[in-house]
């Protein structure tokens, strides 16, 4: 599949390369099932230098994105995760030859939505912007994506008790020190600390 290029995908795959991404995802993913396209997104964007996005934006975002993460990805997620220790008698070789074919689908699933996430982003980049301030604006969306997730889960008009979990500390540190690689990491465990009001 021919994919045009995309500087939200770049962003993407040069953070999740990092040193402990990849597990601080899957965790965030597995326990609280949220899209890790969207955590990406508001991190490229508060990266980027335009600014946090608002929560009429962010509702969007979240309803145009729920639909193919929960017809698309999750069911491709699912079942290459059933067939990573093989699947009973079923031959051994096929069933690895279609997990990874389901692996590569998976990709281009994420692809795609990351392609229609980048045509959703604010205009505007401000290279100027401190990193200190870039960062703030990065937690102020994921406050807003956390708030609207939670309400989903729970019906609740103010969620901060789920929100403001310890649990999401160390997962939201290493991702937001990878997409932040001018911040000390110290520094960015503290700013993680203080949005979780811990």
């Amino acid at each position: 599949m021919d994919f045009p290029r995309n500087d939200f995908w770049d962003f993407t795959l040069e953070a999740h390369g990092k040193k402990g991404v990849h597990e601080a995802c899957l965790h965030l993913q597995r326990e609280y099932e949220l899209d890790i396209n969207v955590l990406f997104f508001c991190c490229w964007v508060g990266a980027s230098g335009a600014g946090a996005l608002a929560r009429e934006r962010m509702r969007r975002i979240v309803d145009e994105t729920a639909g193919w993460q929960e017809s698309v990805v999750r069911p491709v997620w699912r079942a290459r995760w059933k067939l990573k220790n093989g699947c009973g008698d079923y031959p051994r070789d096929l069933v690895e030859a279609l997990r990874k074919d389901l692996v590569r689908s998976e990709v281009d699933a994420e692809r795609i939505e990351q392609l229609h996430l980048a045509s959703l982003a604010p205009d505007g980049r401000h290279t100027d912007k401190p990193w200190e301030k870039r960062l703030g604006d990065t937690l102020n969306s994921l406050r807003e994506y956390l708030v609207l997730v939670m309400e989903g889960s729970s019906g609740a008009d103010e969620p901060a008790g789920q929100v403001t979990t310890e649990d999401f500390l160390g997962p939201l540190t290493v991702i937001l020190g990878a997409a932040f690689p001018q911040m000390p990491p110290g520094q960015v465990k503290n700013q993680v600390g203080r949005f979780l009001d811990l």
